[in-house]
């Protein structure tokens, strides 16, 4: 569960940093019209869905995490408080069902008398400060689970739906025949040559009722059956020069990337209306491009076609049709009509450029990059595993605060050894890349848990017989350094205590 936990955190992450990019970016988009164009504010829902795709990013100190982060992460009310407030309300909740009902509980965690008494007979008793820390990690590792399971569920829904949806356009595919009007061809290749594209695209009809562009790798631009009665030649021409800007310019790979991004972070309603802000700009941004290559009078004419497809199609707009929405809903075609009116106005001059190019350069700085507050911890990382091996004496109980801040500050070079603890050997385990990535998937998955880690005793047993070290019990474990999601830790490895005894160690110990 602890990769479950690992993802749910690093989705969290993403999508409060990425929230703050959306509402900065429709900001701009809204009150910065004057002198950006739809270019820019295309670039600006780039830089947002490459926030969102891309899990780790490069510590800055121009970075507007190093200001968001202390809110997000070390306010009182923050996401860290939010959830140990969860974690406990979790455990008290445990607590009366348990009182309720008198179940018993086989950790010692729990703090129950009954696992205390079972402890002491062991000799391990544990301290009131273990339990509480235990306690408040084992509720926030149920909240962390009840989050994840939830969050899974909406992302394999929305994935469902969005298959469920594209089924309409699959089969308008499927049963889609070659376009055979050598006018229209011939139109179609001169429409390619203008708008620079050299993909093969391929013009063919279907039963779709407005013109639409399908394929990612295989683009088909679908005219319906009837185009001939429904469209001049003018209109075919700015028709099929609208579809093939899209295909210059990725748009099909934008809008599944932003919707894929959408489905991971389904619960967000911030990223949903950008994602529809990102549809409606990818569709200005195209008719900006056609406009370019027009005159006034053709300009005209491109908004009017616009007016006529959206009577002809109402309000209809299937979800999965990624290309020219032709069908668009009334207020993204009365921006996109307002965009053409207005386009002379918003061409700008050089001014605007270096606004728009300070503008960016700025957005990338500031939200693609991290912050510096983790940025020394994840720098100190190691790839290998490390093994620590520390002695414990006869009387040390491995359950008190005390001997597990020992081990704690030894390892972490805070502190040197005491009575109770002693660390006897700490070095690099190492392994081949891909089994060090395997080992670490399977401990943050839970894969194999029962499949045992041998370590060879040898110089462990050098280290004792230097020592003169023959009672007690050592305390071994196989680390991996933590996986560091902003302020929460979460660490990995395998330990097992082994008791002492005059024959010495087995050749080798098994965690």
């Amino acid at each position: 569960m602890i990769l479950l936990h690992v993802i749910v955190m690093k989705v969290l992450d993403l999508t409060l940093s990425a929230s703050v990019l959306v509402v900065v970016a429709l900001a701009l988009r809204r009150f910065g019209a004057r002198w950006s164009s739809p270019r820019v504010v295309r670039w600006l829902w780039f830089i947002l869905l490459v926030k969102l795709a891309v899990p780790f990013n490069v510590p800055s100190p121009f970075s507007v995490e190093n200001w968001t982060d202390i809110w997000f992460y070390h306010h009182p009310y923050s996401v860290n408080r939010a959830l140990e407030a969860a974690g406990a309300g979790w455990n008290g909740a445990q607590e009366a069902w348990t009182n309720l009902w008198g179940t018993t509980d086989s950790g010692y965690a729990s703090g129950r008398i009954e696992d205390s008494i079972s402890a002491e007979k062991a000799g391990w008793a544990p301290d009131p400060d273990v339990v509480k820390l235990s306690r408040q990690s084992d509720g926030l590792q149920s909240i962390l689970t009840g989050a994840g399971m939830i969050w899974l569920g909406g992302f394999i829904a929305s994935l469902a739906l969005w298959t469920i949806r594209s089924r309409k356009a699959r089969r308008l595919v499927a049963h889609a025949l070659p376009c055979g009007d050598t006018r229209v061809l011939s139109l179609f290749q001169h429409c390619k040559e203008e708008a620079g594209v050299k993909k093969n695209v391929r013009l063919m009809v279907s039963g779709t009722i407005y013109p639409v562009l399908y394929g990612l790798f295989k683009p088909r631009l679908l005219l319906p059956y009837d185009y001939a009665s429904l469209y001049d030649a003018g209109e075919l021409r700015h028709i099929l020069l609208h579809e093939l800007n899209h295909v210059r310019q990725y748009d099909i790979a934008v809008l599944r990337l932003s919707r894929l991004l959408q489905a991971v972070h389904w619960f967000n309603p911030l990223i949903r209306l950008a994602v529809g802000k990102i549809r409606d700009d990818v569709e200005i941004s195209c008719d900006a491009r056609v406009l370019r290559r027009m005159s006034a009078e053709e300009q005209l004419r491109y908004g009017m076609l616009l007016i006529k497809q959206g009577e002809l199609n109402h309000r209809f707009v299937h979800p999965d049709y990624t290309g020219a929405q032709w069908a668009a809903g009334r207020s993204q075609l009365k921006e996109r009509i307002l965009k053409i009116a207005g386009y002379a106005s918003i061409k700008g001059g050089k001014l605007s450029s270096f606004i728009s190019a300070v503008v960016l350069v700025l957005m990338c700085g500031g939200f693609l990059t991290g912050s510096n507050l983790y940025a020394e911890v994840e720098g100190s990382k190691t790839t290998n595993p490390t093994l620590y091996v520390f002695w414990l004496a006869d009387h040390a109980n491995p359950r008190s605060m005390a001997v597990i801040d020992s081990i704690s500050n030894q390892m972490t070079g805070m502190s040197g050894p005491d009575e109770e603890a002693v660390m006897l050997l700490k070095e690099a385990v190492m392994q081949s890349a891909f089994r060090q990535a395997m080992n670490r998937l399977e401990v943050l998955s839970g894969l194999n848990p029962d499949r045992p880690v041998v370590i060879r005793s040898d110089r462990i047993q050098e280290e004792l017989d230097r020592r003169g070290l023959d009672t007690g019990r050592l305390w071994v474990t196989l680390k991996y350094d933590y996986t560091h999601i902003k302020a929460f830790a979460f660490g990995l490895g395998k330990s097992t205590l082994v008791d002492l005894t005059d024959s010495g160690l087995n050749d080798e110990i098994e965690l």
